[in-house]
């Protein structure tokens, strides 16, 4: 009994001694770089990450506390990376265009806000003003 006990502790401490031997030969070795696909995909988790993270209540908030009867939204392009919005739509005059923007420049969450187009519109007997504003997300 007991040469059967000494011989598989004598197994068992070879057994350890090849798995370490196998593990330090793996640990020296260099790792491949990253394939593209890899690289790609991580670059794809990334942006889906900051996407999902991004507090788009605050904006979305924001714009409604600024809300005007006379202003009409009906583009949103989020540039996320770079934290800037551009915004673009329909006032009913210029005067309804003015308090929209000044509103949403004293709002907290956008800053640098400005007008970068505006058009008259003209649609049979009503006129309008379309507009493009973009700002910097907070």
């Amino acid at each position: 009994m007991a040469l059967l006990l000494a011989y598989q502790s004598y197994e068992r401490l070879e057994t350890a001694s090849l798995m370490r031997e196998r593990l330090d030969r793996l640990a020296a070795r260099k790792l491949a770089p990253p394939s593209r696909a890899v690289i790609e995909d991580a670059k794809r988790w990334e942006a889906l990450a900051l996407e999902r993270g991004f507090d788009w209540h605050r904006v979305f908030d924001s714009i409604e506390r600024v809300g005007n009867p006379d202003i009409n939204l009906l583009v949103w392009e989020p540039d996320k990376a770079n934290r800037k919005i551009a915004v673009r739509g329909e006032a009913k005059n210029d005067k309804a265009l003015i308090a929209f923007i000044e509103s949403l420049s004293i709002d907290s969450a956008l800053k640098y806000v400005h007008l970068v187009r505006r058009q008259p519109l003209k649609r049979g007997d009503t006129e309008a003003v379309a507009f493009e504003i973009r700002a910097t997300l907070l």
